[in-house]
């Protein structure tokens, strides 16, 4: 017998349901953008196979950092100043609210720069924090 009050957004699928945290894990993996999660302090906790893609490090290496540690150099796509203000953990943080096609660079310390368009959402105590790579555009 089925519950007739059991919202379809719960309901499970072939490979499980929503809360099937095999299924997040798959999903977070697989994603065609970068995520990551970065706690209230700024502290990276999370990166995906496409965020360490996109900012060309390894997962251990991204999670070791803050969102504005200094060796990240961001920039404007011109290679002009980007105010800590301006960056979307940071609006995110202030407002409350989601931030979409936050642009800026990384410039890194062998001089090579990964322009970014950045998504963020605030989630109980963490940001999710979406780069996309636009310097192959």
């Amino acid at each position: 017998m089925s519950d007739a009050t059991q919202d379809s957004s719960q309901s499970s699928g072939p490979q499980g349901g929503r809360d099937d945290p095999g299924l997040l894990a798959k999903i977070l993996e697989t994603s065609s953008v970068g995520i990551t999660v970065v706690d209230a302090e700024g502290q990276i906790s999370f990166a995906s196979r496409k965020a360490e893609e996109i900012l060309g490090l390894a997962k251990s290496e991204i999670t070791s950092r803050v969102y504005n540690v200094p060796e990240w150099r961001i920039t404007t796509f011109d290679g002009g100043h980007f105010p800590d203000e301006e960056l979307p953990f940071q609006k995110v943080r202030d407002t409350g609210k989601a931030v979409e096609d936050v642009r800026h660079a990384i410039v890194w310390p062998d001089d090579r720069t990964v322009c970014l368009s950045i998504n963020a959402s605030p989630l109980t105590d963490e940001i999710i924090v979406s780069p996309i790579n636009l310097s192959g555009k």
